[in-house]
């Protein structure tokens, strides 16, 4: 969730983030630990995610945010619509979501949200959510607006692997000149 919602900030000013949070509902698999010192592949993000892990940035109050986390989470892990965030939203052990970018969460406040594509539509999904949309209709975002997660990922980690080759690159030129 923390890269997708990097790799959807990544063009946009930090003052002004494309999404201030990503929740996955159930589309995170999850069922294997990945270890650190082990490369994660291509294979491994798509057993993760799925054939076709679509995200869309939709608008939410706090409230519904807050709702929709605390039903998913109390519903257990078994729940299809539990949700994972991001690393800056914070859940209390009372399931109860406290901060969001970082920030403390406002109820009344609307949110930019990475969230699974269509799920938010789900009339078994978290409270809240599907309610939310079915009253504010235009707030659902146009059927193009969805996003190849996985590709997403892989555009923003080729990114980060070039800029961290052309640093290194640069430090070596640096070497070299000094011979």
């Amino acid at each position: 969730c923390t890269e997708l919602r990097d790799a959807l900030n990544s063009e946009s000013p930090k003052s002004t983030p494309y999404a201030e949070a990503v929740l996955l509902a159930g589309g995170t698999r999850g069922g294997k630990l990945h270890r650190k010192n082990k490369a994660f592949s291509l294979e491994d993000l798509l057993a993760e995610s799925g054939p076709r892990c679509g995200i869309q940035v939709i608008e939410m109050p706090g409230s519904v945010l807050i709702e929709a986390v605390r039903d998913s989470r109390t519903r257990g892990k078994a729940y299809t619509h539990f949700i994972h965030h991001d690393d800056q939203v914070l859940v209390d052990n009372k399931h109860k979501v406290t901060h969001v970018f970082g920030n403390p969460v406002d109820p009344g406040r609307i949110y930019r949200v990475g969230y699974s594509a269509k799920r938010y539509l789900s009339r078994n999904g978290p409270k809240g959510l599907a309610d939310y949309f079915q009253r504010n209709l235009d707030k659902i975002p146009p059927e193009d607006a969805e996003l190849p997660g996985d590709q997403l990922l892989l555009g923003y980690w080729a990114e980060k692997v070039w800029t961290m080759i052309l640093e290194q690159n640069s430090e070596l030129d640096k070497v070299f000149e000094s011979l």
